[in-house]
C-alpha cells in the first residue's frame, strides 16, 4: 500500500476550520433587519426646571442622564428620582416630565427613537414600558456612550449625524445587555435568553415562511414537545403556534406599510396565496385586505374590525374615510419625528436654547 502523503498545510487549516463550531446564531439580526431602528438627536446639554415630554405614537424616547439628579414622573408609573449616571429608555410612546434644579439642571443627552411597526413592533412589544439603568453597571456599552457624548458636545461637522447613528449602536448594545443579563423577566426577550428556547424562536424569526410544526419547534430547542410547549407558554406567554401567526402578521404588516403586494406577503409569510393570507389576516386582526398594499395601512394598524377595505366599505363610523375619499398614506417617519414633541421650557439659568448649533470646527 502506498503511504498516504502529509496534508499541505492550507489543507489542514481548512480542516479545522471547517471542524470548529459554528459560530452561535445572531438572535437579534432577524428582528433588526426585517423592523428597521432609527434615531434622531433632539436635546445635548442641561435640562432645568420642569420640561415635559409627550406622547407620539410610534415614538419612543432614550436619554442619557450624565450628571445632576432628576425626578422623573410618567403616569402611572412609579416615580423615580435618578442621582446617578443612568440610561433612560422608553421603548414605546410614554408622556414623560423631568424635574431637575431650576438653575443647576441636570446634564442629558436626548434621543427619539423610531422602531418600524411603531408600537405594534414585537420587539417594542416585548420591552417594559420604561428601563432604568445605572451606568457602573453596564461598562459594555460605556465606550459607545463615551463617544456618543464627545460628538454630542464636540460641535464638529456631521456631529449630529454621528450621535443619532451612536444612539441606534447603543439600542442595540442595551438589547444585548438585557438578554445576556437577564433582564427581562418574560416574553420574547426573555425566550432568546434561554438557551434552548432561543434556537426555536430565530428559526421562527429569520424563516416565517417555513411550514415549522411544534415537533419541528421542539427538535430545534432540543426538548421534547411536551417540555418545548410548556416552557415557551411560561415564558412568552402564548403557544409557539400562536406566536408564530403573530409573528408572521407582524412581518405581513410592515410589508404592507412598503407597498409589497398581497401575492408576495403570502409567500414570505408561509402561505399558500394571496386569498388564504386575506383569510388569515381577517381572522387574526379582524380586516379584510384584499387590494394592494398601503392603502389601508392605518385601518390595518388600528385592526378595525370587519372593514373590508378592497370592496371600499371604509365608514365614517370607524373615523375613516368612505369610498369616495382616498385613504391617506401612512405617515412616514419623518413626519412622525416632526410631530413628536421635545423638552419644553429647558432655559437654565444662564439661559441658551434646548439644542446646540452644529458648526464646523
Amino acid at each position: 500500500m502506498t503511504p498516504r502523503e502529509p496534508m499541505p498545510p492550507a489543507l489542514i487549516l481548512m480542516s479545522q476550520t471547517t471542524m470548529t463550531p459554528s459560530t452561535p446564531p445572531d438572535r437579534l439580526d432577524a428582528l433588526l433587519r426585517r423592523f428597521s431602528l432609527r434615531t434622531s438627536l433632539f436635546h445635548a446639554g442641561p435640562l432645568c426646571g420642569i420640561n415635559d415630554i409627550g406622547a407620539t405614537a410610534g415614538v419612543g424616547h432614550l436619554h442619557v442622564i450624565r450628571a445632576g439628579e432628576v425626578e422623573v414622573l410618567h403616569g402611572n408609573l412609579p416615580p423615580m428620582t435618578i442621582t446617578e449616571p443612568t440610561l433612560l429608555f422608553y421603548p414605546r410612546a410614554v408622556a414623560h416630565r423631568f424635574v431637575s434644579d431650576a438653575q443647576a439642571g441636570a446634564d442629558m443627552v436626548c434621543a427619539s427613537t423610531h422602531f418600524g411597526g411603531g408600537d405594534d413592533n414585537p420587539l417594542v412589544r416585548a420591552l417594559p414600558a420604561v428601563l432604568a439603568l445605572p451606568l457602573r453597571e453596564h461598562e459594555a456599552i460605556s465606550a459607545t456612550l463615551d463617544l456618543l457624548v464627545d460628538e454630542a458636545f464636540g460641535g464638529r461637522c456631521g456631529g449630529r449625524i454621528a450621535v443619532d447613528r451612536l444612539f441606534e449602536v447603543l439600542l442595540i448594545q442595551l438589547l444585548r445587555e438585557l438578554m445576556q443579563q437577564g433582564r427581562v423577566q418574560d416574553g420574547m426577550l426573555a425566550a432568546l435568553a434561554h438557551p434552548q428556547l432561543r434556537h426555536a424562536l430565530i428559526a421562527m424569526h429569520e424563516a416565517p415562511q417555513e411550514a415549522h410544526g411544534l415537533e419541528s419547534l421542539a427538535a430545534r430547542a432540543h426538548m421534547s414537545r411536551t417540555r418545548f410547549a410548556q416552557a415557551f407558554r411560561e415564558l412568552v406567554g402564548q403557544t409557539p403556534l400562536d406566536y408564530l401567526a403573530a409573528w408572521r402578521m407582524a412581518v405581513a404588516q410592515d410589508l404592507l406599510q412598503r407597498d409589497h403586494s398581497l401575492a408576495q406577503i403570502a409567500e414570505q409569510v408561509g402561505y399558500g396565496s394571496a386569498i388564504a393570507f386575506n383569510r388569515a389576516f381577517k381572522s387574526r386582526m379582524g380586516v379584510a385586505r384584499a387590494r394592494g398594499a398601503g392603502s389601508c395601512w392605518r385601518m390595518l394598524r388600528k385592526a378595525v374590525r370587519a372593514i373590508d377595505c378592497g370592496s371600499g366599505l371604509c365608514p365614517r363610523s370607524a373615523g375613516l374615510p368612505d369610498q369616495s375619499s382616498r385613504a391617506k398614506p401612512a405617515p412616514t417617519d419623518e413626519a412622525r419625528e416632526a410631530q413628536a414633541p421635545g423638552p419644553q421650557s429647558m432655559q437654565c439659568g444662564t439661559g441658551g436654547g434646548p439644542m446646540r448649533s452644529w458648526r464646523c470646527r
